[in-house]
């Protein structure tokens, strides 16, 4: 199956402080950072929204609980939560908790922005944040999700599900 992928990308460097202790932890226990070699921010963009895809892609898949690669693109006390309406949603952590926000998305296909700016560098192995959208395209729903890395694995994924509607414009419109 062809991926598209123009996707939503939101660019953020900042502390650690504001991560999980789990997540402080096993970045930093390990000193280990699989994407240290991934210095432009747009590639670095691209990398972790393709990864952010392919978190729920395992996770939705029918052997996740055995998955050990779903397991190696997180830390262990993950943090997934989808909010709707007024209410926030906690999903749960770990890979049990990537299964359950992917579960309850019910995705048939995504988008995130490509990064279009001025290709700076960045320190890959800092927190970065990228945003992804997950579309159920037959009953309109939508769920922007905020993927939070720290040293290339997964520490956070926030989002808020909600409707969409979508058209054509009318070819005067295109003049």
């Amino acid at each position: 199956m062809q991926r598209d992928f123009r996707v939503i990308a939101c660019a953020a460097m900042a502390c650690c402080a504001t991560l999980p202790a789990t997540a402080q932890t096993s970045a930093s226990a390990t000193g280990e950072c699989p994407i240290a070699a991934t210095k432009n921010i747009g590639e670095l963009q691209a990398l972790l929204s393709r990864r952010a895809v392919e978190i729920i892609e395992r996770a939705s898949a029918s052997g996740w609980k055995s998955d050990a690669h779903l397991r190696a693109l997180l830390v262990p006390g993950a943090e997934f939560d989808l909010g709707s309406g007024d209410v926030g949603r906690p999903m749960g952590t770990g890979a049990a908790g990537a299964h359950a926000l992917a579960a309850d998305m019910k995705a048939d296909s995504f988008r995130y922005l490509s990064w279009s700016g001025i290709p700076m560098n960045v320190e890959p192995c800092g927190e970065q944040k990228v945003r992804v959208e997950f579309i159920k395209t037959g009953a309109g729903e939508l769920a922007a999700v905020e993927f939070t890395y720290q040293a290339g694995l997964l520490v956070s994924a926030k989002g808020w599900s909600q409707w969409f509607v979508a058209g054509s414009l009318s070819a005067d419109s295109q003049r």
